[in-house]
């Protein structure tokens, strides 16, 4: 399943590539882009947009109602049954680009001393180079998505 949010939804962009969902988002695309993207990718539109969701397809776009990120990924999650922790950190949040590991020894010189020394699996976005590793930021994430699925889990 894959998604395009509006430009009003960045951070739910972001949160549901944390999870492993490709979720396109450019925060300058105007709707009628954003609509022709949606129908080229086969993506579903997640928008705040009223006239938006109207003008989607039935069923390929979700209006989404809470300006809250928790509210929104319950959401999404519940609308379409989704498993939030399955594909966690498998997707850069940056740019949407399945990330790959990486050795090591190929990323020295990118790190700090106290990461390369602390940490051993690292994963890198091919197309932006961001590099990923299971530090604390990967701990407050999984920790804040079990806040918000708890039930679910």
């Amino acid at each position: 399943m894959k998604f395009i949010a509006d430009v009003m939804l960045g951070k739910l962009a972001r949160w549901l590539r944390l999870m492993g969902y490709d979720t396109a988002y450019d925060s300058s695309i105007s709707d009628e882009d954003l609509m022709h993207k949606a129908h080229q990718e086969d993506r579903i539109i997640l928008t705040m947009d009223h006239a938006l969701a109207e003008q989607s397809p039935q069923g390929l776009a979700l209006l989404i109602k809470s300006q809250n990120l928790e509210d929104q990924l319950q959401q999404v999650v519940k609308h379409f049954k989704l498993d939030p922790y399955s594909n966690l950190f498998e997707r850069c949040t940056i740019c949407n680009t399945p990330v790959v590991e990486i050795a090591k020894s190929e990323i020295k010189e990118e790190i700090s001393p106290y990461v390369y020394s602390s940490y051993d699996q690292f994963w890198q976005c091919p197309t932006c180079k961001r590099l990923y590793w299971e530090g604390s930021h990967l701990d407050q994430a999984k920790k804040f998505l079990e806040k918000i699925f708890k039930e679910d889990k």
